[in-house]
């Protein structure tokens, strides 16, 4: 098995190392689908998985559109920055997609109506929890500017539009494309 070193990578190496990134890109995202689908079986099951991935696909971009906008190096921090988007926006998504399940159960309401509550029940957590983030990123930036520390701007920044990208994604994308695909469903359901 060859090792790949950031100062020794070929066209040869880059060729495998891209194929073997998008190998786990590819599991994760079908490992993503199946336990957000197996956890949110009562409410639809892989729409939620599908529609939580396309909101991580949005955070992935945004912060790579960052790195690459700001002329940043894509290094450690790059693998770092997108771990931690992952994170923060699949867990606001699987909160959300909870409180749809809940919802649910309790009430005969229609679809759009329950997602509507569900957001507006985690509205003010997931602005409070990307606020507090956000002034803790950016005191570190400001901090980092100053004393001219390139390594955690090249961290900090990315973080900063990637958590609110995260924060965005999970309240107005994952929801409603997840709406969509279930109205789509019924209609499919309802025209056999």
């Amino acid at each position: 098995l060859e090792k790949f070193n950031s100062n020794t990578l070929s066209a040869a190496m880059g060729a495998k190392f891209l194929l073997r990134c998008g190998l786990a890109l590819g599991l994760a995202a079908v490992l993503l689908i199946v336990y957000v689908g197996f956890r949110f079986r009562k409410i639809g099951g892989v729409p939620a998985g599908v529609s939580a991935l396309f909101a991580l696909v949005h955070d992935l971009l945004i912060v790579f559109f960052t790195f690459v906008i700001f002329g940043i190096e894509l290094d450690n921090n790059f693998v770092a920055v997108m771990l931690t988007i992952l994170g923060y926006s699949l867990n606001d998504t699987i909160v959300i997609f909870d409180r749809v399940r809940t919802l649910r159960r309790r009430s005969d309401a229609a679809l759009e109506d329950v997602v509507n509550d569900s957001l507006h029940h985690v509205l003010r957590r997931t602005i409070v929890t990307t606020a507090t983030t956000c002034i803790a990123i950016l005191a570190v930036l400001v901090v980092a500017l100053i004393m001219g520390v390139d390594s955690i701007v090249s961290f900090a920044l990315p973080m900063l539009l990637g958590s609110i990208s995260g924060s965005y994604s999970s309240l107005f994308l994952s929801g409603p494309i997840w709406v969509r695909w279930m109205k789509a469903r019924e209609k499919k359901g309802a025209k056999a």
